[in-house]
């Protein structure tokens, strides 16, 4: 098996990498990508780190997105409110809460099949991203 410069294999480096984008935060997932794009050389390792800092990227704007809407509802209702108005936001609010944990764990799921998968050096297909990722 192939090693890295830090003296561990491939794949356990990718999982890693995988490993830390679920669960470490963008700061901590930038350093080890930013120290795997200057001192490694494997293209398969910088390809896991481009599909990792994508959904990174992909499942923080869909959250983002998801929460918007209860927001523009409250807006919506304090401008009705002006009026002696009144819109009902709760359902809106439980649904979003419902869509915002159906993303986390599909985000879960995803990251942690690919960090298994990745520790094989095999690596799950997401055509949008892959594709993305083809692009560069």
């Amino acid at each position: 098996m192939q090693k890295t410069k830090l003296g561990i294999t491939i794949g356990m480096l990718s999982a890693v990498v995988y490993f830390t984008a679920l669960a470490g935060g963008y700061t901590p997932l930038f350093l080890l990508v930013g120290y795997i794009l200057l001192f490694e050389q494997n293209d398969w390792l910088r390809r896991v780190c481009y599909k990792a800092v994508a959904l990174t990227i992909a499942f923080s704007g869909a959250m983002m997105i998801v929460n918007l809407v209860p927001q523009a509802f409250g807006c919506l209702s304090n401008f009705l409110g002006i009026f002696n108005g009144y819109l009902p936001y709760g359902v809106i609010s439980s649904i979003v809460s419902f869509i915002t944990s159906v993303i986390s764990l599909v985000e879960t799921a995803l990251f942690l099949l690919l960090a298994l998968k990745a520790i094989k050096l095999q690596d799950v297909k997401v055509q949008k991203i892959d594709n993305f990722i083809d692009t560069l």
